[in-house]
């Protein structure tokens, strides 16, 4: 039997009025769920559910999971879930793979969980993702596999998903099935503690109290920078000298000063600007934290040995002391 013209065009009114129908009804549903009234959502997802729509059946698995305005009851959660996952729905599959690692009103299947996390992760869902890449991490339902981690952590990490970010930094951190890369964990590490990630936050703190540390031992002490710069007043050839200058409140490490247009008043008596430049060429450079590269200071040196000089009026004169200390 064939339908004529107008069958076939009384039936398309009734589909877009079913249609238009069916997602008015969803709108309010989802509505009234996000506005707490969780009697009106059920109203109005159970129908649609009943109907088919994958979106109402995953909400109402979202709410039989959580208790929302029904009795918390997971295996009924299950149940709407993989109606909704078999339509390739990808956060019902998401949250199948969920209630299949954590054995919620089913049976632990970490295998089971692998098969739906890959169902949502190959469909760009970001929390699938990360799961999957954790499974992968610590070999839970599949065969340990660093690279297959790594690969599934990037990508939900790629699209800001802060546990991903957070999973990149502590594993290049720490070295854990990749080749140890620190500036790398601080980049992961550093946008997950942007987004709030507390976990992320305290990893970077760690990395800097370690460089704080592995900085301090190397540096030239306060008495050996003062002695470094006593030896500038009767250094000959003073435009070559070579020191090493911190600035105990600033600076971590230092190239070789240049002391560019020093006065002569005498050989007992230096007056000129040191300027400290540090970062490219430090022997440290790599193992310093970013905010102490490319640096620069400029401070007056003034050093008086034995007898009274007129000091140059247009150069300020320090001590040795607040010239070691910036002050």
């Amino acid at each position: 039997m064939f339908l004529t013209v107008r069958q076939f065009f009384i039936l398309g009114i009734i589909f877009l009025w079913w249609s238009t129908s069916a997602l008015a009804s969803y709108e309010e549903g989802r509505k009234a769920y996000g506005n707490g009234n969780y009697a009106e959502a059920l109203k109005q997802f159970q129908p649609l559910a009943q109907q088919g729509d994958a979106y109402a059946q995953h909400s109402l698995g979202t709410m039989y999971s959580n208790g929302y305005g029904v009795a918390k009851d997971d295996v009924q959660a299950i149940e709407w879930y993989r109606k909704a996952a078999e339509q390739g729905f990808s956060y019902a599959q998401f949250n199948l793979g969920v209630m299949y690692d954590y054995g919620a009103g089913i049976a632990e299947d970490l295998a089971q969980a692998v098969v739906w996390y890959r169902k949502a992760a190959d469909q760009g869902l970001a929390d699938a993702q990360y799961s999957l890449g954790v499974m992968y991490a610590t070999g839970r339902g599949i065969a340990k596999d660093h690279v297959q981690a790594m690969a599934w952590f990037h990508k939900a990490a790629n699209q800001k998903f802060d546990k991903a970010q957070y999973a990149l930094g502590y594993k290049y951190a720490n070295g854990d099935g990749v080749e140890k890369d620190e500036a790398t964990a601080v980049f992961w590490l550093r946008k997950a503690a942007n987004q709030g990630y507390i976990s992320a936050k305290k990893a970077l703190e760690e990395i800097k109290a370690k460089e704080d540390m592995s900085i301090t031992p190397s540096l030239p002490k306060p008495t050996e920078v003062k002695a470094a710069i006593q030896r500038a007043v009767d250094f000959i050839d003073i435009e070559t000298f070579d020191a090493k200058l911190l600035i105990i409140s600033k600076l971590r490490a230092a190239d070789v000063i240049n002391v560019p247009g020093c006065v002569y008043e005498s050989k007992r008596k230096v007056n000129c600007i040191v300027q400290l430049d540090f970062g490219m060429n430090n022997v440290m450079y790599m193992q310093l934290p970013l905010e102490y590269r490319y640096s620069h200071w400029e401070a007056p040196i003034l050093e008086k040995v034995g007898q009274e000089n007129v000091a140059n009026p247009s150069v300020p004169s320090p001590t040795v002391e607040q010239a070691t200390t910036g002050a």
